[in-house]
């Protein structure tokens, strides 16, 4: 799913001029839906929370260390 995502710049990346073509994004969550047997929102929600988790584990607090993520916070990234 993370191989298709990368592939798939379209629906991450706001700098490209196709990312506001919501038909071709939508057709392209459901045909990945259907290959793997899965419901669009199911999709759409794992992306989302991803998305989301990366986000937290990359933003550093002001003024701590680097510290090694754990196996757990890496998993799926």
């Amino acid at each position: 799913m993370i191989e298709w995502l990368e592939a798939h710049p379209i629906l991450y990346n706001k700098k490209l001029t196709s990312y506001k073509e919501a038909a071709k994004k939508e057709l392209m969550w459901k045909e990945k839906a259907t290959e793997m047997g899965k419901s669009v929102p199911v999709l759409k929600t794992w992306y989302t929370g991803l998305r989301s988790r990366y986000g937290r584990l990359k933003k550093k607090k002001s003024g701590t260390e680097d510290t090694e993520l754990t196996e757990r916070e890496t998993s799926g990234l």
